[in-house]
């Protein structure tokens, strides 16, 4: 897919410190001329003179395990219901057709609820929830992520917005599921709305 953007250029783990109209600030001091910026996460601090409400962030921990077998044929997020868990969804990414995987499956575990257990007493009731509910065992652990920021914790949701409404500034624009409500559906429907605010604009 990002071999058919012909003129496009990513910038990995590049830092931005302040946008204004046609130019980003980067922390390296770097400046980027831009016609026109989509920012696609909270604007708090990034944009000078512009007062915005604070965002409280919902967080998480996601567990990566490596296993032999997957014990489910079809891809699905599996919604753990017991309330007592910490548990609350797992996902096999390799359930999904890529051009390139190893000879295991691969399993995240997403962790939401607040806990007071060691890093090791975590592991291992994660393992335990996992063999309760799921019937999964044999797992073995690679790397687990805590996120601070994993989520929007919005008091007022919204379901849609009119481009027009992402436009911040001559030529910024916002998007991110911040605008909307958090979830990977609405950080795309408010990126297509800031996308065509900047294509209404521009003509």
């Amino acid at each position: 897919m990002t071999q058919q953007l012909q003129h496009t250029t990513f910038r990995f783990n590049t830092k931005v410190a302040r946008v204004q109209d046609g130019q980003l600030f980067l922390e390296n001091g770097e400046r980027l001329a831009s016609d026109y910026t989509i920012i696609a996460t909270a604007a708090q601090g990034l944009v000078p003179h512009i007062e915005q409400a604070s965002i409280h962030w919902k967080s998480c921990q996601t567990f990566y395990f490596t296993a032999t077998k997957r014990p489910f044929p079809k891809p699905f997020i599996g919604l753990i219901t017991n309330k007592d868990c910490l548990i609350n969804n797992i996902f096999y990414h390799t359930s999904l057709p890529v051009q390139h995987r190893g000879s295991g499956e691969l399993l995240s575990v997403t962790v939401v609820k607040p806990h007071q257990l060691s890093d090791e007493a975590l592991l291992a009731r994660v393992q335990q929830e996992l063999q309760q509910e799921c019937q999964i065992s044999g797992l073995s652990f690679l790397k687990r992520y805590d996120i601070p920021q994993a989520l929007p914790d919005l008091a007022r949701l919204q379901y849609n917005t009119a481009p027009t409404a992402t436009q911040l500034t001559d030529q910024i624009f916002l998007a991110g599921d911040v605008r909307l409500n958090g979830s990977l559906n609405a950080a795309m429907l408010a990126g297509e709305a800031a996308a065509l605010g900047v294509v209404e604009r521009s003509h």
